[in-house]
């Protein structure tokens, strides 16, 4: 029977999904980074990014830019954001217990959930 499996699914591609196809499951990428849980992003750029209500706990976001991006809501808990830069940037609501931002620039930042 694996043979059988093996054999039907050779020619099987996997399909890469985009945003338009209405795959809420599908993982999302920004810049090359993978927005998930515990990805592993230090300096990436996410300048402007719409990151509010994502769970990136236990991230490693060192030194990333995230200048003006909107977090709002987002769970960042364990996450290291040490280094990062988020002047700007819409914090409101977050949730980041064991958070690090050590030498993070929050220059400007908002702790409002609003718009």
């Amino acid at each position: 029977m694996l043979v059988t499996l093996t054999a039907a699914l050779a020619g099987v591609r996997p399909v890469q999904a985009t945003e338009d196809d209405g795959n809420a499951a599908a993982p999302d990428y920004l810049n090359g980074c993978g927005i998930w849980p515990h990805t592993r992003c230090p300096g990436v750029d996410l300048r402007g990014a719409d990151l509010s209500a994502r769970n990136l706990a236990g991230a490693d976001l060192r030194g990333a830019n995230l200048a003006g991006a909107d977090l709002r809501v987002a769970n960042l808990a364990g996450a290291n954001l040490d280094g990062a830069n988020l002047a700007g940037a819409k914090l409101g609501k977050i949730n980041a217990p064991t958070a690090t931002f050590r030498g993070a620039n929050l220059a400007g930042a908002t702790w409002s959930s609003r718009a």
